[in-house]
């Protein structure tokens, strides 16, 4: 009986080790979440404003791209996205 709880005690441990570094491995990849923004270095990718104050910052990350495009806050954002015609047409 003793035995018997070693094994599955073994065999727990190897399950959990393979689970956690299935967990692990499938995290937030290079496609997934926000990048690093380089306060007081990096440009806002519309006005070229050196981007500064945290309230205010946005990234936006395009479907399948692994890098992020930085602004200095919405407005900017929501110009460079309509620049790009990413937004869609309003109905008048």
């Amino acid at each position: 009986m003793l035995e018997r709880r070693r094994r599955a005690g073994t065999v727990e441990l190897i399950l959990a080790s393979f689970v956690a570094s299935f967990l692990v491995a499938c995290g937030q990849g290079p496609t997934t979440g926000p990048g690093e923004i380089h306060w007081d270095r990096q440009v806002c990718e519309h006005c070229q404003m050196v981007i500064g104050d945290r309230r205010y910052a946005v990234q936006l990350r395009m479907p399948g791209e692994k890098t992020t495009k930085a602004f200095d806050d919405l407005g900017c954002a929501l110009l460079w996205l309509d620049e790009q015609g990413l937004l869609p047409e309003e109905d008048s």
